[in-house]
């Protein structure tokens, strides 16, 4: 009499990696809207994922809420936050060594990494500060120059003659150049003759001149003299 019988597979103890993660360790400028996910080698069981075992906390050491979730398919677990992140923050994830696989082994030790999320955007206007000749300035040169200062970096390429204009009385455009000092933030109307004498001239700058995030004049802004 024989029979044949085979025996158990050998008993998974090898402990879960997680191989991948968003946002990278040092990661900066993420979006503060990001989630945030750990993939992991072996299939994981979903009951030892929960905010205790995967949270993301700031500089400050307070934890962020949020949702834990687990696609088998992806082996991942993925953490999002209940409301977005604060700006230019350092925040650290951690997911501990109780998050175990299938077999009920975990992670060797707890898994951290760091990230730092962007800056708020710039969503102010642009200001004039300054305008020489001063608006109603009178005994101006007619070999002056047309200035402006702003009140940040503006976008070099937005200042033309189209959107820095000068205009006399008559309403008749006078011809000239604008240039831009990006250390002194200053737009130049340069115009090709001098100014005639004892006229009124009026200078534009229109709003489509804007700063380097694409923040305009609230309005098109004019002064005379």
């Amino acid at each position: 009499v024989e029979w044949s019988l085979t025996t158990a597979s050998e008993p998974d103890t090898d402990p879960p990696v997680i191989i991948a993660v968003t946002p990278a360790d040092d990661a900066v400028d993420v979006s503060p809207n990001s989630v945030i996910t750990a993939r992991f080698s072996d299939l994981l069981n979903p009951e030892t994922l929960s905010g205790e075992t995967f949270s993301v906390t700031d500089e400050s050491g307070a934890v962020a809420d949020g949702t834990v979730t687990y696609d088998e398919a992806e082996k991942t677990a993925t953490l999002r936050p209940a409301e977005p992140l604060r700006y230019d923050t350092v925040y650290t994830a951690v997911v501990t060594s109780g998050v175990t696989d299938l077999s009920g082994n975990g992670l060797e030790a707890d898994i951290e990494w760091s990230f730092t999320t962007a800056s708020e955007p710039d969503t102010d206007p642009l200001i004039i500060l300054v305008v020489s000749p001063a608006d109603d300035a009178e005994d101006v040169s007619p070999d002056s120059f047309i200035t402006a200062h702003f009140s940040e970096a503006v976008k070099a390429e937005t200042l033309t003659e189209e959107t820095f204009s000068v205009t006399d009385e008559s309403d008749t455009s006078v011809d000239g150049t604008v240039t831009y000092d990006d250390a002194e933030r200053t737009a130049t109307f340069m115009p090709a003759e001098p100014l005639d004498y004892d006229l009124t001239y009026t200078a534009v700058i229109t709003s489509d001149v804007t700063d380097l995030a694409g923040n305009g004049l609230e309005t098109d802004f004019e002064w005379s003299f």
